[in-house]
């Protein structure tokens, strides 16, 4: 079994890729799902229970109303108080899920997954994290240095300058701060010693779709490191913190991206055409979003052409 969890934002067009989202779930992965998680970031409360239940009747769902409270950056250290938030309820709330799906709005399920990810993580014994693009893009070349390094490098400073909005100095002595520093320190330490291989400073799997051991959850959960709090001030984001967190406690990411493999995803946009990504065979891909919502339109409805799909409900305006 397996769990997933779904971070939604406010606004029409994140509800419809939500239920688009879902709607593919069911399709192609429901009979092991044991749990639904979906994180409602919206500032006002919405009924989300009833839609979601009504698309996915077979597991029980979960409607997280906004962890964060508003604060932090939506994208960044705000969601990954409410990612971090969703997988500790997740944790609590399942005992057969064998690792947590955390899926985008703009992701899209076309074809069958767990038994992949499962045997992946059979045969990889200390791989915590599983996704796209840690090491390798859906290219199979080598992904560039992580644009999250100076920030973090900077997070890892006793002593340094911030702006935010004003020029102020800032120190990693106590609190939350000094929480951040320890663990920036440990990846690095797990990294340079060879506990772990591979990891740069903020290389992570993509977070349009990526999967995580339930061991390693346990693992984070005993170390304290569950709490999204001391996050919500860094504008890190959810994907970088997992992968992060994942070094610094001795466990592997790993790459599971090439074709015939479940992760088709990437940062932006699509790697190829639908009937490219289908046939590739593709579990998971992102991200449909697109400066033209005609042409998401036209994409997701390629893709429901593709997999048998039915057609979808009402389109947002």
């Amino acid at each position: 079994m397996y769990s997933a969890i779904v971070c939604v934002g406010p606004g029409e067009k994140e509800l419809f890729r939500l239920r688009e989202l879902l709607k593919s779930l069911v399709l192609h992965e429901s009979r092991f799902l044991e749990r639904l998680i979906v994180v409602d970031d919206a500032t006002e409360k919405r009924e989300l229970s009833e839609t979601i239940l009504d698309l996915v009747p077979a597991a029980p769902c979960l409607v997280l109303h906004n962890p964060r409270r508003s604060q932090g950056d939506a994208w960044r250290g705000g969601l990954t108080v409410n990612t971090l938030f969703a997988m500790a309820e997740g944790l609590a709330s399942t005992t057969r899920s064998e690792y947590f799906l955390r899926l985008d709005t703009d992701s899209l399920i076309i074809a069958p997954f767990f038994a992949r990810v499962r045997e992946f993580f059979a045969q990889h014994a200390r791989c915590g994290v599983v996704g796209s693009c840690y090491r390798i893009d859906l290219c199979g070349q080598p992904t560039p240095r992580s644009t999250w390094e100076p920030r973090l490098r900077k997070l890892h400073r006793w002593i340094r300058i911030r702006r935010n909005p004003f020029l102020h100095l800032e120190h990693s002595l106590f609190d939350s701060r000094r929480e951040v520093r320890e663990i920036i320190s440990a990846a690095l330490s797990a990294s340079t010693s060879g506990k772990v291989h591979g990891y740069r400073l903020g290389s992570n799997a993509q977070g349009g779709g990526f999967a995580i051991r339930r061991e390693l959850l346990n693992d984070l959960r005993s170390r304290g490191w569950l709490n999204g709090r001391i996050w919500l001030e860094t504008e890190i984001g959810d994907d970088v913190v997992l992968s992060l967190l994942a070094t610094a406690a001795g466990w592997e990411v790993e790459d599971f991206n090439r074709p015939g493999e479940v992760f088709g995803v990437q940062y932006q946009g699509l790697s190829g055409a639908p009937e490219e990504l289908v046939g590739a065979g593709y579990g998971i891909v992102h991200s449909l979003k697109s400066p033209s919502w005609e042409n998401e339109l036209q994409v997701r409805e390629s893709f429901r052409r593709l997999t048998c799909s039915t057609p979808g409900g009402d389109r947002a305006s």
